[in-house]
């Protein structure tokens, strides 16, 4: 028993062999493409292993940073930006220097157009914060969002305050007598007191007598009155008489301390405004040179020309003739305040004008003209030369200012010329 027990295990030991000889041989031949007999193959081949596996990668460094987006907050009062964990090559720091200069900017004050529409320019409020501050507080914060403060900048100027401030000033006045004249004269200066009425002058502009009346000629309404017309010759010319209400633009500009591109004074001193005060226009029929008066305002506000002519009746029935001109604007803190404006010249010209002052808490002055006469005689004929002086006096009636108002040249001083009569 134990003899027929050995066979069979050792049957069964051939057979479990030749069973797993069978098995190699045919995972070779699978292994083989099903080739048999390749030198590189064999039926007792070993099955290659597979590659390692790659070691894993090292983590990847977070910094705390910026991916460079910005907001502003709904109230605009904040610039947002998130603070958080980045990759290295990913993590920006800000540039509040740079982000200064995208963002801010700074207020502008309301302002007087400069396109002639004599507008008034709106305020424009500015914005800012400041960078150091906001380096700061963007390394303090945790992370998530960083609110950086913004201010707002309002304007110093607003456009209630220019608006406030326009034509408040009464900068100078004239007032002139035309009591003998005709009917035709009087129209003439009702109607270039009228066309130049309301003309309103910005900082750096011209005024041009000519440009703002126009031509004197029958179609614009004007008529034929007395007007010089070269030496010892009067003759009808239409628009006569339109030089009074020149004159008062002249004289009031002179008061007002506005700048005097052109003036020609009359040929004969005039009857209405002492010398050195009176501006003569004229605009040829047919060519030839016109004489203009010409007045740059040259201050920082507007100015307007207000003018008209008024008539009454006197004690004695007789009538009382006047066209006044005014120069209104705005005084500034070095201006003088006018509290009188005196032409006064040997007790004929008694229309000085006594104005209440604009500023209670501001020195009033007194502005008077005077001048200097010397005679001469040319191939004309006799007349005289005058220097005109303006002169401010202050509360106390001391002289604080004379200045000497004719235009200059190199050779000096343009003085006014005027001839005797016949």
């Amino acid at each position: 028993m134990k003899h027929h027990g050995s066979k069979r295990i050792a049957v069964v030991l051939a057979l479990l062999l030749m069973a797993a000889g069978a098995g190699l041989v045919w995972f070779a031949f699978r292994a083989s493409g099903g080739e048999i007999g390749k030198e590189a193959q064999s039926s007792a081949a070993v099955p290659e292993l597979p590659e390692a596996a790659a070691e894993p990668e090292a983590d990847r460094v977070l910094l705390p940073g910026w991916d460079g987006q910005y907001s502003l907050s709904a109230d605009g009062l904040s610039l947002i930006l998130e603070k958080r964990l980045l990759p290295e090559e990913n993590s920006l720091q800000p540039d509040f220097s740079a982000l200064f200069e995208e963002l801010c900017y700074e207020a502008v004050d309301a302002s007087f157009s400069t396109d002639g529409s004599h507008t008034i320019l709106p305020e424009k409020s500015g914005r800012t914060f400041d960078p150091e501050g906001a380096q700061r507080l963007w390394e303090q914060s945790p992370e998530g969002e960083v609110h950086i403060p913004l201010q707002t900048v309002q304007p110093q100027v607003i456009s209630a305050m220019l608006e406030s401030l326009l034509y408040r000033d009464l900068l100078g006045a004239v007032t002139t007598k035309y009591n003998n004249s005709g009917e035709s004269r009087c129209i003439n200066l009702h109607l270039a007191s009228a066309k130049i009425d309301g003309y309103v002058l910005f900082p750096g502009e011209e005024f041009s007598f000519n440009t703002v009346v126009g031509p004197r000629t029958e179609e614009a309404g004007f008529l034929p009155a007395p007007a010089y017309a070269g030496y010892d010759n009067i003759k009808e010319e239409i628009g006569g008489g339109v030089c009074q209400v020149s004159t008062g633009v002249y004289a009031a500009s002179l008061f007002a301390f506005l700048e005097i591109k052109s003036h020609t004074s009359h040929i004969y001193p005039p009857n209405y405004i002492q010398l050195g005060t009176d501006a003569t226009v004229t605009i040829p029929e047919g060519g030839g040179r016109s004489i203009d008066l010409k007045v740059i305002n040259s201050k920082s506000y507007p100015v307007k020309i207000v003018s008209y002519c008024e008539e009454t009746v006197r004690e004695n029935g007789r009538p009382l003739r006047t066209v006044t001109v005014e120069i209104w604007g705005t005084l500034e803190d070095d201006d003088y305040m006018p509290i009188e404006f005196d032409n006064s010249y040997i007790d004929i010209y008694d229309y000085d004008r006594v104005i209440p002052p604009a500023y209670p808490d501001r020195e009033g002055y007194k502005i008077k003209f005077t001048h200097e006469e010397s005679e001469f005689e040319d191939e004309t004929g006799k007349g005289l030369h005058t220097l005109t002086h303006r002169k401010v006096y202050d509360s106390a009636g001391t002289l604080v200012e004379d200045k000497i108002v004719n235009p200059t040249y190199s050779a000096g001083y343009a003085l006014d010329t005027y001839y005797y009569r016949g």
